[in-house]
């Protein structure tokens, strides 16, 4: 996309103007001491390109700027853009908008940001129905912004050119992170993937991610409801022992209509027929009585036959005396009295025959007990698989207090038991995925072949920088991490970003990927995503950094370039060699790119060092010149 900005204007409160013109095909500088408003360029550039917030300075910038304005070339039309002030760092939705480049004297609203977007979507390539399907900070359809190509392609604030810990701008707003490993826009920026795919790819993702919620729903459901299982027996277990249900219920829907009925009706819906369990108990208690019964009824018939065999072997020699003495006895009263316990005698002999065979024809007490003891053991057997209870101790509040927890139980079962039509479900997401793969037309070698493309090309730019140390090394893209690591082109050794520790190593890997990616995309025709356009802020930020602390120099900004070392300085050159040679590859195929470079260097360094493409932008920020002015101040 061609694309280069040609001025930057600011409207005062005070009706004073001021502004900064850049030419195309240069590194244009702007340069000078610390607090005159340099780095307020990129925001003000931000700014008028639809930002939603701002960090403009609220003092001088913000409480003295009434517009803000930039005239730009895209796609070799003349555009100007201006935005209203800021307030209390509130963002303006006033905007002028001009579709020839007319500057005004004093712009007035003429658009919105809604209508102006649209314009600027379109020359950004982006189609306006281009939407992504949404992740974890992306909403769902939400459209692709030209601001992701502006921002993770053209400029590189200061924290974020030398940095080791990112590669990309904006990595502070994880839209711009989603857009990158989300959206995959590098692979969009560089054909590694067309847009379409892209879109389709993510897609896919979110009905992926849609899917698995589901079956984790499921499997939450299920869950639930083993659990509620659980304390549904526990329900029943309590409620048969109050004595509230008095059968044995063993489906789950049955006991709950019942348990339900319970609590609508109170317990007047008890069936007061004798449950189960009570028959049982009743009837072990009828056993128990019997077998009492029969046991004393033998232990005292042994008795009551020991007593009759005693009397009978007391009495037995009345019979000797009577068969043997009877010549003897001479009174009759003696005669009498032997006749009568003889008689006595054979009555006795005579009841204890009668009562054994009366035993032996009519009842087998050993046999009946044995009997009833096998009919106990059978019914104590039927108890145990009841609950143990005594519902005469259940009082009638105890009951109530029970029923109302059973109420309780159920409800947070039924606000937990929507049951999903899961497998229809399942199947829909499913069947959508496989509509999306059907339309996806990868080619799945095109990645890579693109991805070692563009490795060539940034390699190109690493052996103009010549990296100390790492010369047999060459980048490649690292997309989990999406930085650029190194691997030895001898021994295959690969070193991480992280491990490489140099500011001003950084810095070159930076110049090199932008710079690499910039030509590659550009090496045949325009990209149509990204402009051709880069705003580098303090190149220089290493050097200055290593200076201050080797000479333990306060701050940074009051070093001066003659306080660098001759290694440092060496370092520095190498990077705006790199930049003017940059633009003039560019030239040398008829093409425009445009640098605008933020610093601190005077301009004599690339005076010296005859870098033809450096242009300074107004004059020096020093000795009073600032962006803003005392002039430009009520």
């Amino acid at each position: 996309m061609n694309f280069y900005i040609k001025q930057i204007k600011l409207w005062f409160n005070n009706s004073s103007t001021r502004e900064l013109d850049f030419l195309p095909n240069k590194i244009n500088v702007i340069t000078g001491d610390s607090t005159t408003g340099k780095s307020s360029i990129i925001r003000i550039i931000d700014y008028c390109f639809l930002a939603s917030s701002t960090d403009i300075s609220p003092k001088f910038i913000g409480e003295n700027v009434k517009w803000y304005g930039v005239n730009f070339i895209i796609n070799n039309k003349e555009f100007t853009i201006a935005r209203g002030s800021i307030s209390s760092s509130v963002t303006s939705n006033q905007y002028y908008f001009s579709d020839i480049g007319i500057m005004p004297e004093v712009p007035s609203p003429n658009i919105t940001d809604g209508e102006l977007k649209k314009i600027l979507s379109k020359e950004f390539g982006i189609d306006t129905e281009t939407n992504f399907a949404g992740s974890s900070s992306v909403k769902a359809n939400t459209k692709i912004s030209f601001r992701y190509f502006l921002w993770l392609f053209c400029i590189q604030r200061q924290e974020t050119l030398p940095s080791g810990h990112y590669l990309f701008d904006k990595h502070e707003e994880s839209r711009y992170k989603e857009a990158l490993s989300v959206m995959k826009l590098l692979d969009w920026v560089i054909g590694a993937q067309t847009p379409k795919n892209i879109i389709l790819n993510s897609e896919i993702k979110k009905i992926e991610v849609d899917l698995a919620k589901l079956e984790k729903r499921q499997s939450i459901e299920i869950a639930n409801k083993l659990k509620f299982k659980e304390i549904l027996g526990d329900l029943y277990t309590k409620t048969k022992e109050l004595d509230l249900i008095n059968h044995n219920i063993y489906d789950d829907v049955e006991l709950i209509e019942k348990l339900k009925s319970l609590i609508h009706n109170g317990i007047e819906d008890v069936d007061t027929t004798p449950s189960e369990i009570n028959k049982l108990k009743n009837e072990k208690t009828e056993i128990l009585l019997k077998i009492r019964n029969l046991t004393g009824y033998e232990k005292q018939n042994k008795k009551y036959q020991d007593y009759l065999k005693s009397d009978i072997d007391s009495l037995a020699p009345i019979r000797y005396i009577k068969d043997n003495f009877n010549d003897l006895l001479i009174t009759k009263s003696v005669v009498n009295l032997i006749d009568n316990l003889d008689n006595e005698f054979r009555s006795l002999q005579l009841l204890t025959k009668k009562l054994i065979v009366k035993d032996s024809l009519t009842l087998d007490v050993s046999a009946e007990l044995k009997k009833l003891k096998s009919s106990l053991a059978e019914t104590n057997s039927k108890i145990q698989e009841h609950p143990e209870y005594d519902s005469l101790k259940a009082t009638e509040k105890e009951k109530y207090i029970h029923l109302g927890y059973v109420k309780s139980k159920l409800e947070d079962y039924e606000d937990e038991s929507k049951t999903e039509d899961y497998k229809n479900k399942k199947k829909e997401l499913e069947d959508k995925i496989t509509e999306k793969i059907e339309e996806l037309d990868e080619d799945p070698e095109l990645k890579r072949v693109v991805l070692n493309f563009l490795g060539e090309s940034i390699d190109e730019s690493l052996k103009e920088l010549q990296i100390e140390n790492y010369s047999d090394y060459k980048a490649f893209y690292n997309e989990s991490a999406n930085k650029l690591d190194l691997i030895n082109s001898k021994t295959n050794e690969v070193i991480k970003w992280q491990q490489l520790g140099s500011a001003s190593i950084y810095l070159y890997l930076h110049l090199a990927f932008f710079g690499g990616t910039h030509n590659y995309i550009n090496r045949e025709k325009e990209n149509i995503y990204v402009p051709t356009f880069l705003m580098l802020d303090q190149v220089s930020t290493p050097y200055y950094d290593q200076t201050r602390k080797d000479k333990n120099i306060e701050k940074s900004e009051i070093v001066d370039i003659k306080d660098l070392s001759e290694t440092d300085r060496e370092k520095l050159n190498k990077a705006l060699k790199y930049m003017n040679n940059f633009i003039k590859g560019f030239k040398d195929k008829n093409k425009q790119f445009q640098i605008i470079l933020l610093e601190h260097i005077p301009e004599n360094v690339w005076l010296e060092e005859k870098l033809e493409n450096f242009h300074l932008v107004d004059k020096e920020f020093k000795n009073g010149n600032k962006l803003v002015n005392p002039e430009n101040i009520d």
